[in-house]
């Protein structure tokens, strides 16, 4: 406790350089620490909900004379369809994006600017995020009918309950407000949509609803949740036997092409991103490189003083100082230089 104590009363001391040492070392610390805190936030994309690891987004897989494709979309039966033939599956939801930057004016005829997405009754099964408001599966049961985050219902003020609003591009139809979610978090792939708006609006938005579809209209974004203790390959037999019941296989064969489907672990689809694992490879490198030059530039320091410092260390020896001091008295600096830093 002694040295440590030394150690500090020593700071100022001329000569050692010890403000420059630990300016060094914080400097490196402290933005490798904000890029391993980034790399972290990446990596634990869409973790933020109770059975993420058991969440799976669904994905076509078409193949045509030897070319396999893969897309991140499906139609509209497809994910009840799965949870149908499937007894391991949870829930299961499709949502279909609607409006990037809608300008919703409400009957106060101010104009909120939000991003909406279509969902049916279910989403808050797979994604459950607080209601702070209302309860989703019978809003999202109903016609025109949608939810707000808490972050645009703040922005509303007031009741939001019952309030209506219409958008430009669908003149003469109204949508209501009938609850409030508590917003999405920054690591979730539905961060900043604002509104969900029921699957069932589909017949009044537009002159094509798809949700019965089980091949083409490719608009829809499908999850399911497996129940604990199951695995995505397992689904192969049921995805089999529904694509059969309900898939032109044989048309399809006949011109060369087949029709599957995949399953990805939600969190997965974000963190497999060719970019996103390049960056995150980039990120780790120069993290590794700015601590590593931090810790030698403190280390290259040391070395400029060592001359200096070894007069000092023969001078506590001829006062009877052991190695095991000298020893203390090295570390000890070297730990409040580290706890300052």
């Amino acid at each position: 406790m002694n040295n440590i104590i030394n150690a500090f009363k020593n700071l100022p001391r001329r000569g050692q350089h010890n403000f420059v040492k630990i300016l060094c070392l914080a400097l490196g610390l402290a933005i490798s620490s904000v890029i391993i805190a980034e790399i972290y936030f990446e990596q634990t994309y869409d973790t933020y909900f109770p059975g993420w690891d058991r969440t799976y987004q669904i994905f076509e897989v078409s193949s045509n004379q030897g070319k396999t494709m893969t897309f991140n979309q499906t139609s509209g039966a497809i994910a009840q369809g799965v949870k149908q033939y499937a007894p391991m599956v949870e829930v299961a939801t499709s949502t279909n994006w609607f409006y990037n930057d809608a300008q919703c004016k409400l009957e106060d005829q101010n104009v909120v600017s939000a991003n909406i997405m279509m969902a049916d009754s279910c989403f808050f099964d797979v994604f459950p995020q607080k209601m702070l408001v209302g309860k989703a599966r019978q809003i999202l049961s109903q016609p025109l009918s949608c939810i707000i985050d808490s972050k645009t219902a703040a922005t509303i003020g007031g009741n939001v309950v019952g309030k209506h609003f219409t958008l430009p591009n669908y003149p003469g139809t109204t949508f209501t407000i009938n609850g409030v979610f508590e917003a999405f978090p920054w690591g979730a792939s539905l961060h900043n949509t604002q509104i969900i708006l029921s699957m069932s609006s589909l017949p009044y938005v537009y002159s094509y609803d798809g949700r019965d579809n089980w091949i083409g209209n490719d608009s829809y974004i499908s999850y399911i949740r497996l129940a604990r203790g199951h695995r995505a390959d397992e689904l192969k037999p049921y995805v089999d036997k529904m694509r059969q019941d309900h898939l032109p296989l044989k048309e399809l064969r006949k011109m060369g092409a087949d029709f599957t489907f995949d399953f990805t672990v939600l969190s997965d689809v974000y963190t497999h991103d060719p970019y996103i694992k390049m960056m995150s490879w980039i990120l780790s490198i120069v993290a590794f490189v700015l601590l590593f030059t931090s810790v030698m530039n403190y280390l290259l320091i040391i070395v400029g003083n060592l001359v200096g410092r070894s007069r000092e260390m023969a001078v506590r020896k001829c006062y009877g100082a052991k190695p095991k001091n000298i020893h203390a008295i090295i570390f000890s600096e070297a730990l409040v230089h580290v706890g300052l830093a």
